[in-house]
């Protein structure tokens, strides 16, 4: 199903005026055109068929951050988390 996943890595300055490595993106390309892909039914009777909505082959994830280390924090009871 996958064909390739890209890393890169994403740089900023700290508060020192450095350019650091601050996390990395993926990009995740795929063998067939599935990342939103749908159907569209022709009639809102499903036994009448549908139509096939192509998608794209690659999937953008984002940018994922590098984590800072530390202890946390302690969970509350009002935080909802």
């Amino acid at each position: 199903m996958v064909s390739s996943i890209l890393v890169e890595a994403t740089f900023d300055k700290n508060r020192d005026g450095i350019e650091k490595q601050v996390g990395h993106k993926l990009k995740v390309r795929f063998k067939q055109p599935i990342v939103d892909d749908a159907i569209e039914y022709i009639t809102d009777k499903k036994s009448d068929g549908y139509n096939v909505i192509s998608g794209k082959k690659i999937k953008n994830v984002g940018s994922l951050q590098i984590s800072k280390g530390g202890r946390g924090r302690k969970k509350k009871a009002g935080d909802g988390l």
